[in-house]
């Protein structure tokens, strides 16, 4: 297989540029959009494997609490190592309840041994409960 040197895609938010066509981001801002696109999806949205995806969704409409944000991070790490392409190393997820505004406070580190590239995020996920 040979060795992605960089990657793209569209952005997150949509738009155009000043020339019309649909915004694009490359290499990490790539990577970092796949991470949160991936994020996102709920159990099923993923096109002929629907036991894929939800990881994140499925745990937002429970009661918060360290447990919870054990559960994660777990899920997250899981998701993460066994799904999410390109393929990610040295991943660390952190995730902090914040229980006064309802939201978690979820930190993803990683690198792409493909791309050559690493990731540094940190969202604020509202909890629905």
């Amino acid at each position: 297989m040979a060795q992605l040197k960089t990657i793209y895609d569209h952005y997150l938010f949509g738009g155009t540029s000043n020339n019309g066509e649909i915004k694009q981001v490359w290499g990490n801002d790539a990577l970092t959009n796949a991470i949160k696109v991936w994020l996102s999806l709920y159990q099923g949205e993923v096109i002929r494997d629907p036991l894929k995806g939800g990881y994140l969704t499925k745990l937002l409409s429970k009661p918060m609490s360290e447990d919870r944000a054990a559960l994660i991070k777990k899920d997250l790490e899981r998701g993460l190592i066994n799904e999410f392409t390109p393929v990610l190393k040295n991943i660390k997820v952190n995730v902090t309840p914040n229980y006064e505004k309802r939201f978690w406070n979820i930190n993803i580190d990683a690198f792409s041994t493909d791309i050559k590239d690493s990731v540094d995020i940190t969202l604020q996920v509202k909890n629905s409960v």
